[in-house]
């Protein structure tokens, strides 16, 4: 999953950098209705920048939230993991 979570936010800093050379490459275009989009692409990458800087974050913490919670609490783990399993299986034979 972390191979997976890697390509992803490579993909999404690829996705922003081609979008920020794109703004930049219209910066000589003198049309104002390009200008007007142009700002509001850029605002727009910014936030999303942010939003994504921020989720990431949100992520890591909540992950090393569970995995410190797991080992400090293997018994309640276990207990969860098998019934979150039991529930699945009586979904899955109840559909079949």
């Amino acid at each position: 999953m972390s191979k997976r979570h890697n390509a992803k936010s490579e993909d999404l800093n690829t996705l922003t950098d081609d979008a920020g050379d794109m703004v930049a490459s219209t910066m000589d275009t003198a049309s104002d209705r390009f200008a007007g989009a142009r700002d509001q692409l850029g605002n727009a990458l910014e936030q999303g920048k942010e939003v994504c800087n921020n989720l990431r974050d949100a992520t890591a913490r909540q992950a090393k939230a569970a995995g410190e919670f797991v080992r400090n609490n293997p018994y309640t783990s276990i207990g969860i993991a098998a019934g979150v399993a039991v529930l699945i299986g009586l979904l899955i034979r109840r559909r079949k």
